[in-house]
């Protein structure tokens, strides 16, 4: 692997399979303009504890054929039509 500063910018490049990132402590990026996260490949976010996400303003989420949220028995499928599944579903 080859790493490299310019213009304040780090770049990491890998000849190999991967770039692994590992650490016993927080591993922190801070973007102070916009932060761009990019594959060609399919991408997973996993963690053994909670995820959350927030944001100081909008949050939007896109697709181009299907969204889909599921947790224990029920399940929101978002596909052109709208698919809830629970054993109880409120409306307010």
């Amino acid at each position: 692997m080859k790493s490299s500063v310019k213009d304040n910018a780090v770049k990491l490049e890998s000849g190999g399979k991967s770039v692994d990132i590992s650490s016993g402590k927080t591993v922190s990026i801070d973007g102070k303009n916009t932060m761009d996260i990019k594959s060609t490949q399919a991408m997973n976010l996993s963690s053994s504890q909670n995820v959350s996400v927030s944001a100081g303003q909008g949050l939007s989420l896109s697709a181009k054929s299907t969204l889909e949220e599921e947790c224990k028995g029920s399940s929101v499928k978002l596909d052109g039509d709208i698919n809830l599944k629970a054993k109880l579903i409120k409306e307010n």
